[in-house]
């Protein structure tokens, strides 16, 4: 009883409060899985640490969610070393990352996503479907806002989002979304996503485009291309390795 009355005090609070919102997000992935070694492998535990750092490094990426009270875009910030220093140096406006994204209508119901496919481009457009959350009672501080587990469980596993309701929009990074409130924190048991910075606006309205580049195909026809692509690539490998 309990959790269905906060839900729908939530979800009042969205109605009320997420007429007029912005907001900027950088969140930052994480491996969440690490490589188990053969209790008779040669390498010292001090090797396999090292190991499983430079893999989370290479897995560490980050990313900028610009919202609305009904819209988002999902970009990955590219990063450029510097020539003269070690420190990555961030190029807004270029790139991959800030080309393309995800975007959500959560008002319309819309899904505009850009992908790659060994080098073609394509636009996703498709429509919204709402996650079956289970909120659960668990609370922790994330940027200074009590957030409140939730889980969702698919074919594909379980994954596990934290959300506030004290930003009353119902977004949040990559593919998450559709809880009353924002996602700051998700796991999918494989990679672990985290807001590290927030900037909110109360009473300004963000305006959102989404990506225009690349063939337009739903995501069901998306998935068989990438799936035909994956099998060509597969057959070609094989073709090499029989010669």
């Amino acid at each position: 009883m309990k959790s269905i009355f906060s839900s729908i005090l939530l979800l009042t609070s969205l109605s009320i409060l997420g007429q007029s919102i912005s907001g900027t997000a950088i969140f930052t992935t994480e491996s969440a899985s690490i490589v188990s070694f053969d209790s008779t492998s040669q390498i010292s535990q001090q090797e396999q640490a090292a190991i499983n750092e430079q893999i989370r490094e290479a897995m560490r990426k980050e990313y900028r969610l610009t919202f609305n009270a009904a819209e988002g875009l999902y970009q990955q910030v590219p990063k450029l070393a510097a020539p003269s220093a070690e420190k990555e140096v961030e190029v807004i406006g270029g790139g991959q990352g800030m080309d393309g994204g995800i975007y959500k209508n959560t008002r319309s119901g819309l899904l505009v996503e850009t992908r790659d496919v060994f080098g073609k481009l394509f636009l996703i457009r498709d429509s919204l479907v709402r996650p079956a959350w289970t909120i659960l009672e668990e609370q922790k501080v994330i940027q200074g806002y009590t957030c409140i587990k939730a889980e969702l469980k698919t074919n594909r596993g379980k994954s596990t989002a934290w959300f506030t309701p004290e930003i009353p929009v119902n977004l949040g990074p990559g593919d998450y979304w559709g809880l009353p409130g924002f996602i700051l924190q998700a796991n999918n048991g494989r990679m672990k996503i985290t807001c590290t910075e927030l900037k909110i606006s109360a009473g300004t309205t963000a305006v959102i485009e989404p990506p225009k580049k690349g063939k337009e195909v739903t995501l069901e026809a998306y998935k068989k291309i990438y799936s035909k692509k994956i099998e060509e690539m597969n057959r070609m490998y094989d073709d090499e390795g029989n010669r």
